[in-house]
């Protein structure tokens, strides 16, 4: 869910719909330079999305999405990242609130890649951990998330759940100021 997700907001918010999704088998400690993170939490539920990349990337993307061919600059590019990461937790969270699940979302945060690795990875059995690649051409945004599970009983009703409906997994417009 968390991965269609991603790739359905990259495509819609960078207007570049020739995206694709790769997964990572071997998760890493660093995948690039830059890091975007925001956090999805709930009582029994916490979630870190993380997206990493060049500053050419995210200067590539959000030159697509700013109109007339204006240079952009790398507060622009790493701001755009750090909305991707929004609107990306916003979905994850409109999906948990549509089974009943409330949780709340922390402002997104960007940071040098290498300081990845002062973020612990989770170190119980109930914790996960992902990574896959969104590519367009030859640019490369690789986005990772922590699972940790503090109650099973409670997510439970998330398990059961289809999800099939294409109307929770589309966002609305967003203007790039």
């Amino acid at each position: 869910m968390i991965k269609n997700i991603s790739l359905d907001r990259m495509r819609e918010y960078s207007h570049c719909t020739d995206f694709v999704l790769k997964e990572r088998l071997q998760p890493e400690y660093v995948y690039s330079y830059w890091m975007s993170l925001i956090l999805i939490v709930s009582r029994s539920l916490r979630l870190t999305f993380k997206t990493h990349y060049l500053t050419t990337t995210a200067s590539f993307l959000t030159h697509q999405l700013v109109k007339g061919g204006e240079l952009v600059s790398q507060r622009q590019a790493i701001d755009f990242m750090k909305e991707y990461c929004n609107l990306t937790a916003g979905g994850i969270k409109r999906v948990l609130e549509f089974v009943g699940y409330p949780a709340g979302i922390s402002l997104p945060v960007s940071c040098r890649g290498f300081d990845d690795i002062f973020y612990p990875k989770p170190s119980n059995s109930l914790g996960k951990e992902a990574a896959w690649d969104l590519i367009v051409g030859d640019k490369n945004v690789t986005c990772s998330v922590t699972v940790e599970i503090f109650d099973t009983t409670e997510l439970a009703k998330i398990v059961d759940v289809k999800l099939d409906d294409p109307a929770l997994f589309k966002s609305g417009s967003v203007e790039f100021l």
